[in-house]
Formats: structure tokens, C-alpha cells, sequence
């Protein structure tokens, strides 16, 4: 199991279909939620803005049969990746910052307002990873593309190719499982043939996953790709709403 479970913990895109209050709500009321937990936090400046919409977060995902354990999980795979802009955040000092230094040494220090947007940018992450995760876990995929093609369409008579956004974005939330399946199935692969995920091996194992992945992404867009054109999709029809819809478990090709 070692390197396995890292790709497990991809939540985005996920439906648990758990009975609550929640899960029963129309899809553009759910929009509507994210939409007004979101923007405060992705555009504010207040760290007490992302904290409050996580605890919330939190709190409707209690109500909703979905635990923290399942928000935050997908918080994992994106670790190092948000390490590595934490340690940016302390590294270069801020122009105009004043604020007290907790620790000195030569050109470095670690200050109050470094160590202050490196938690607002932890907080951020994970409050806005956690809202997504509760919004593919409450709602199908075919909910959420009705209700984003509803929730655009009046964009529609401005030019905005309505429908194209809402499969786009239906097909982003279906390929994270999909390509989270398949470095699962890579990984298990380069284990069987010696590779390793531990250690200094994580990072060459890492790196060797890159380039299969990647290839398996394109596969999987060419066949989805095909399977739409087959189906009439684009010009040959008008905009009449959202026309991938949720095939299961399985993968974007046998989508319809």
C-alpha cells in the first residue's frame, strides 16, 4: 500500500449520495453556497474570512453525512506543493513590513506578517478545497452541470459559450477520480516492478509517474474527445444545455 493511498485522497469530484437536507437542494442553491463562501474568502484580506468559511464548511458537512476527515483529505496530495509556497512566504521578506521578527539570522528572519499570510494562505487552501469537496460530495454530476448551465445561461446573450463552460467544467470535476485512478494503477504497477515510494525513491518514483500519467490523461481526452463528436456535440447543434453527463465510475469516455 505504501504510495497508493496518496492517490486516494484526490475528493474533489466524488459523490457519496448520503441522504441529508443538504444533498436535496436544488443545484443552483448549492451554487449559490459556494458562491457565498467562496468569494469572501478567495477574494478577501482577512484572515478570519477563510477560517469562519471552513469552520462552516465544516459544520455543513456534518450536516450533510460527509465528516472533515473526508473534506480535508484531499488537502494531502497538494502537501508539498503548498510547503513549498509556505517556505517562499517566510524566505523573501515583504515590502513595508514593520512587524516584530520572532527569529534573525543574517539576511533571513521569520516575522509576524510572514508567519501571518503563511496561515491565511493555509487557511484559504484548505477552506476553499474543503467547499469544493462538499459540493461534488452533495451533487451529481449531472446536477452540477444543469445547475451551472442555468446559472450561465444568461450569459448566453452576451456571447458567452454557455454550454461549453458547463461541460468543461463538468469534465474538470470527472477526470480528477479518473487520473487519481490512474497514478493509482501506476503506482501499483512500479511497485510490482521494484520501484519504490519511500524515501529518497518517492522523489524518483514521483517523477517517473509523470510522463505515464500524462499520457493516460491525453488517452483518456482523445476517447472522450471521440465519444463526443460521435454524439453530435458542437456546431452541428444549438446551445440546448449541458450535454455531458455522469457515467458512473467509469471513465470520461463512456460518459455521454
Amino acid at each position: 500500500g505504501v504510495g497508493v493511498e496518496f492517490f486516494r485522497n484526490a475528493t474533489l469530484g466524488q459523490y457519496l449520495d448520503r441522504p441529508s437536507p443538504l444533498r436535496d437542494l436544488g443545484a443552483g442553491d448549492k451554487l449559490f453556497m459556494v458562491f457565498a463562501l467562496g468569494l469572501p474568502t478567495l477574494l478577501g484580506d482577512r484572515p478570519e474570512v477563510p477560517a469562519a468559511t471552513l469552520a462552516a464548511t465544516l459544520g455543513l458537512g456534518l450536516a450533510a453525512r460527509i465528516g472533515p476527515r473526508h473534506l480535508l483529505r484531499s488537502l494531502l496530495p497538494t502537501l508539498p506543493y503548498r510547503l513549498f509556497i509556505a517556505l517562499f512566504q517566510v524566505l523573501f521578506a515583504w515590502p513595508g513590513d514593520e512587524s516584530r521578527a520572532f527569529f534573525r539570522w543574517g539576511w533571513f528572519d521569520v516575522t509576524a506578517a510572514e508567519l501571518g499570510r503563511t496561515y491565511f494562505f493555509a487557511v484559504r487552501m484548505a477552506s476553499l478545497m474543503a467547499l469544493l469537496s462538499l459540493f461534488s460530495g452533495v451533487t451529481s454530476l449531472s446536477e452540477a452541470l444543469a445547475g451551472i448551465y442555468a446559472f450561465l445561461r444568461p450569459a448566453g446573450l452576451l456571447g458567452l459559450p454557455v454550454r461549453d463552460v458547463s461541460a468543461a467544467v463538468g469534465i474538470a470535476f470527472r477526470f480528477v477520480p479518473v487520473l487519481a485512478e490512474e497514478a493509482e494503477r501506476i503506482a501499483v504497477a512500479q511497485l510490482s516492478r521494484g520501484g519504490g515510494y519511500e524515501g529518497k525513491g518517492r522523489v524518483r518514483a514521483g517523477a517517473a509517474l509523470t510522463v505515464p500519467l500524462f499520457l493516460r490523461a491525453l488517452e483518456r481526452a482523445q476517447t472522450l474527445a471521440a465519444a463526443m463528436e460521435l454524439r453530435l456535440y458542437g456546431g452541428a447543434r444549438g446551445d440546448g444545455g449541458p450535454a455531458v453527463r455522469s457515467g458512473g465510475q467509469g471513465s470520461p469516455g463512456r460518459s455521454e
